[in-house]
């Protein structure tokens, strides 16, 4: 009879690995439990192990892709594009396991905010906000008609603005849509502009 080292427990011969002091059942439990952890040769690619040494395990591969000759080089690009190719979702679920998803802001919260913004926007450009309100009041008298297209890109069945490039004169406007508006003050594109009296009934 042989005492077991790990469970302490008296077994006969037949019950033990040649060489080792741990019985059968508890040798194969302790190799389990080996293969599931951090010392797995799979967790050297993923878990614990890589993240710990993520920076040193891709330091490694690129000196050894630098070391490499060329023809080898064109050989390991071709590998990975054909392995991309057959893995589209890798990078997408990569991303997932590190970067867990934003929580989204309630619809009430989000309101709340922008309400806040529009009032302290509303106290801070008094110029604009009166020259806003004026053409408001032109557009529901009928003074001017407001058009259904932007007048830069064409774009219809979508939300039209009002731009002003001078605010002193609330009157002179051109009609955008909201891609168009975001451009134009942002400064990728510039427009002349139209007289609002152009567009009277």
């Amino acid at each position: 009879m042989i005492r077991c080292s790990k469970c302490r427990q008296l077994k006969p011969k037949s019950e033990f690995y040649r060489n080792q002091g741990y019985c059968k059942k508890c040798a194969r439990e302790y190799q389990k439990k080996w293969r599931q952890g951090s010392h797995s040769p799979k967790s050297k690619l993923s878990g614990t192990y890589y993240e710990r040494n993520r920076e040193k395990i891709l330091q490694k591969q690129r000196e050894h892709y630098r070391n490499l000759p060329e023809k080898e080089k064109k050989q390991y690009r071709e590998k990975v594009k054909i392995w991309r190719e057959n893995h589209p979702n890798y990078q997408r679920i990569r991303y997932r396991k590190t970067h867990p998803p934003k929580v989204k802001c309630p619809p009430e919260i989000v309101r709340e905010r922008l309400l806040a913004y529009y009032a302290h926007w509303y106290q801070t450009h008094p110029s604009e906000t009166a020259t806003k309100r004026i053409l408001a009041k032109a557009v529901k008298s009928g003074a001017i008609i407001k058009p259904l297209n932007c007048q830069i890109c064409g774009r219809n069945h979508t939300r039209i603005y009002g731009h002003h490039s001078d605010y002193s004169n609330p009157l002179d406007v051109i009609w955008l849509c909201g891609s168009c508006h975001g451009l134009i003050h942002s400064g990728r594109i510039s427009y002349p502009l139209t007289n609002a009296k152009s567009t009277h009934p």
